[in-house]
């Protein structure tokens, strides 16, 4: 694999020289075979290469995972289509020319090569990922470096040329370059990423895909899944400080030109396509903040983060946002937090200085990145709100708990499930951090009153003994396997289950979870709610929710003090049995209760950084 990569190192240098020659040059100088046809021709001979390379690695990964019998690897390679579906690929039938091309050895039937420990099929399937990571690669290479099919040059995609059309067509320039398509490479990084959830250089791969598409979120996004798994992709650390770097000096460059061409223009004439993407671009703009955590851009830090959340509330009530993005948002501040925590960037090499600026402490900007993750989900939380006071149509059966989800609300339920994970999972961090700081008392104290309002109305509509259980893992923990700052137990998804649920019946899997889990919350010593705060219900009387039931103040809300508890940093949700076990003792609360009113390349070096005490406790 290091000599594939090698050879490919050596290809991209001899060609980006070769192209710096072409555009520095006269047109009259291109001779004596420095020209345009070796350049082409140096470009074919590679991309000829890189045919012959995704070949063997096909070849490899195939034989691999058949010699290993990595049965758990077969959905991988079925999605990519590189072994059938039904039967099995057989690497050792012989080729149609009769040779051999890649001198593979042929297989004994009677000698078993499958691993027999935990530890050696881990192994195995780390080979198989970075295979399909390489897969993943050459894929990408063979789009970058093609420049047919109406294709720009490689790499000018991003300056068509200007000037009358050489066709005969009207001046203006000629037609845009078909955008390149890497979704070949990006299938293979998914999959890898899917094998092997604990990886995180696919994630760093992806990010290097999206970057290509100038989505620098969608970039950071991917840094963060690339940092925050167990075996984490450290050159994703310093790629990320690169996209943050450049995005805030664009932002500053923005804010200026803004100031400078007079009133700003009425947000209702904006294309909502532009209101989405300067949204993202100010979410990557207060990460990089995070990161400069400078103390005279304190204030402006605080401003955007509840700028953020009030767009968001926005945008989800609007229905702009898809579903995935109001997904990847919350990764991105629990990614942060995480990785706040966990590292310690190496020391600047340039030394501080008498007139360097003041810095925010470390504590100091890990408690302004939780209460951003709080405001965000205090945003969804009040979409929720308004989503549940909708009333149901008249020709739909009332009793139908599915028909109650509105299509709005069904798009929130993933993040809204994610976010209240993180919260049972760290709650004891949230209130130790809302001990030590003082500052935001009043956000903390809403996000809890908005939280049981939520969960309160959230149980009219949805009575708790009438919604079906949490059995496997969804979309949602499919896709966050292996990011630690959201770490559950419930994971793995059941084939033979999927098959059977219907989508509707998984929404209510989702609202089920979220109410054991304010059960789970409200049970807890020294938390700020109660049941009676969240008022649960386990039966539904009256099929009909009214507005004034929603909006009904929570009164038996509890400031927000608790006993000290040890720092638990990101731990794992409970299991399922005790699940159940809360279940069942807040059956028995909620019967109690009436009597009482109730977020390139491939070979970098990963660089060095100093962990943190909570990093060096957890592993």
């Amino acid at each position: 694999m290091q000599t594939s990569y090698a050879i490919i190192s050596v290809y991209k240098q001899r060609i980006a020289a070769l192209d710096r020659i072409l555009q520095n040059q006269p047109q009259q100088l291109h001779q004596h075979g420095h020209g345009p046809v070796e350049y082409r021709k140096l470009v074919q001979r590679f991309r000829q290469f890189l045919a012959e390379e995704e070949k063997f690695w096909t070849q490899v990964v195939t034989r691999h995972q058949r010699s290993f019998q990595l049965d758990e690897a077969k959905p991988a390679l079925v999605a990519l289509e590189i072994i059938p579906a039904t039967g099995t690929a057989d690497n050792d039938a012989a080729p149609p020319n009769g040779r051999n091309h890649f001198q593979f050895p042929r297989t004994d039937p009677l000698e078993s090569v499958a691993p027999t420990t935990p530890e050696q099929r881990e192994s195995r399937l780390s080979i198989l990922n970075k295979a399909l990571v390489c897969l993943g690669d050459i894929a990408r290479y063979r789009e970058q470096y093609n420049e047919g099919g109406g294709r720009g040059k490689i790499g000018h995609d991003d300056f068509p040329r200007r000037g009358r059309n050489r066709r005969g067509g009207a001046l203006g320039g000629e037609a845009l370059p078909r955008p390149r398509n890497y979704s070949k490479a990006q299938h293979s990084y998914e999959q890898a990423r899917l094998l092997v959830p604990d990886d995180g250089n696919a994630s760093h791969q992806l990010a290097i895909l999206a970057s290509y598409q100038k989505d620098p979120f969608e970039s950071l996004a991917h840094y963060y899944r690339a940092l925050c798994v167990r075996q984490p992709y450290d050159t994703a650390a310093e790629n990320m400080g690169t996209l943050l770097t450049k995005a805030l000096e664009q932002w500053k460059v923005r804010s200026k030109k803004k100031k400078d061409t007079g009133p700003p223009i009425d947000p209702s004439h904006v294309p909502m396509v532009i209101v989405v993407t300067a949204f993202k671009e100010k979410v990557v703009v207060l990460h990089a903040l995070w990161r400069l955590g400078l103390q005279k851009m304190d204030s402006l830090t605080r401003k955007l983060s509840k700028e953020i959340s009030i767009e968001l509330n926005e945008l989800v009530a609007g229905r702009h946002l898809p579903e995935d993005l109001i997904l990847k948002i919350f990764v991105t501040g629990h990614g942060a937090l995480w990785k706040h925590r966990m590292f310690r960037d190496s020391p600047v090499a340039t030394r501080r200085t008498v007139d360097s600026p003041t810095l925010i402490s470390p504590t100091a900007i890990e408690v302004r990145i939780l209460y951003h993750i709080l405001l965000l989900h205090r945003a969804l939380l009040e979409v929720g709100i308004e989503e549940l006071k909708v009333p149901l149509p008249d020709d739909v059966e009332q009793t139908d708990l599915a028909q109650r989800i509105t299509a709005n609300f069904r798009r929130t339920l993933p993040a809204l499930r994610m976010a209240s994970k993180w919260l049972r999972a760290n709650y004891p961090y949230v209130l130790e951090k809302d001990k030590e700081s003082r500052d935001d008392a009043s956000e903390i104290t809403e996000f809890w009153s908005t939280f049981a309002k939520f969960i309160s109305a959230l149980s009219r509509a949805f009575p708790v003994d009438r919604l079906p259980s949490l059995k496997f893992g969804l979309e949602e923990d499919v896709e966050l396997l292996g990011f630690l700052p959201l770490k559950m137990v419930v994971t793995k998804r059941q084939a033979e289950a999927e098959e059977q649920v219907h989508p509707n019946v998984e929404q209510l899997m989702r609202i089920s979870d979220l109410l054991m889990d304010a059960q789970f919350l409200a049970a807890e010593e020294g938390s700020p709610l109660h049941a009676a705060d969240i008022n649960l219900k386990t039966s539904d009387p009256d099929p009909v929710l009214s507005t004034s039931d929603i909006d009904a103040p929570v009164d038996h809300f509890v400031p927000l003090h608790s006993e000290s508890k040890e720092d638990e940093v990101m731990t794992e949700a409970t299991s399922d049995t005790n699940d159940d076990i809360v279940r069942a003792a807040f059956e028995h609360l909620n019967a109690s209760e009436q009597d009482e009113e109730d977020e390139d390349e491939e070979m970098v070096l990963y660089p060095r950084y100093l962990f943190s005490p909570f990093y060096v406790a957890l592993f």
